[in-house]
């Protein structure tokens, strides 16, 4: 039983990450496609409709990219769920589990907030203003931040317990990424675009290395719990 949870959990976190280098890549493309539809304000009516197919290309993209980080984040839940439960891992991963179910909720929660708070201010004063409190969208982000860390601390402790090379790399670059992506905030499209593609590099190493750690716990007696992607 152990085993077996062990493997399920391995292979949920390995689709995970395989579908966070999917949004890491559609978020490229996006940055990208954003960088080039550019509207000199005050745009005119001729502007618009001339690049509506654009910009209706580039809102369905960031619904794939909803939808593929959503399946990536089930997927993560329930992997670390799998080996908080498994004898083979740590009691540290529960905890994993329960921030990356927390967390994201409650940043997301906060930007309601401030989104909320910001349209009530506007409709008051009629006109959109800076925000009241600018540290705040700043805290909102950390907190989203800090799933990543936590979750690169735990899957550089399965590197140390167990040994791929591929994942030990993909860890360290994950929390670069991370660490690089609480100091760019607000920074220019240029830093952004590395940020994302240091993630889908780590995020790739990492598929990599848990395909590795997989197979050594087929040879365990895992194999018969689940098939190949």
């Amino acid at each position: 039983m152990a085993v077996k949870d062990f493997y399920k959990g391995i292979t949920k976190i390995r689709k995970a990450f395989l579908m966070q280098m999917f949004s890491y890549l559609i978020s490229l493309i996006t940055l990208l496609s954003l960088a080039n539809l550019r509207l000199t304000p005050p745009a005119n009516l001729e502007d618009i409709t001339s690049k509506l197919p654009y910009i209706a290309a580039i809102g369905l993209a960031l619904l794939t990219l909803f939808i593929v980080a959503l399946i990536s984040w089930i997927y993560k839940i329930m992997g670390w769920g799998d080996l908080c439960k498994s004898s083979l891992g740590r009691k540290f991963y529960c905890i994993v589990r329960i921030c990356i179910i927390a967390l994201p909720i409650i940043s997301f929660a906060l930007a309601i907030i401030i989104g909320v708070e910001a349209t009530f201010k506007a409709l008051i004063q009629g006109t959109v203003t800076q925000m009241v409190y600018p540290g705040f969208t700043s805290l909102v982000n950390t907190i989203f931040y800090s799933t990543f860390i936590i979750e690169g601390i735990a899957l550089l402790d399965l590197y140390l317990k167990y040994g791929p090379a591929y994942l030990g790399m993909g860890s360290i670059l994950y929390l670069i990424f991370t660490i690089i992506g609480v100091f760019l905030q607000g920074f220019r499209l240029h830093a952004t675009l590395i940020a994302n593609s240091i993630g889908c590099i780590s995020a790739l190493l990492i598929f990599l290395g848990l395909t590795t750690l997989r197979s050594k716990v087929i040879s365990l007696g895992g194999g018969n719990h689940g098939g190949k992607i």
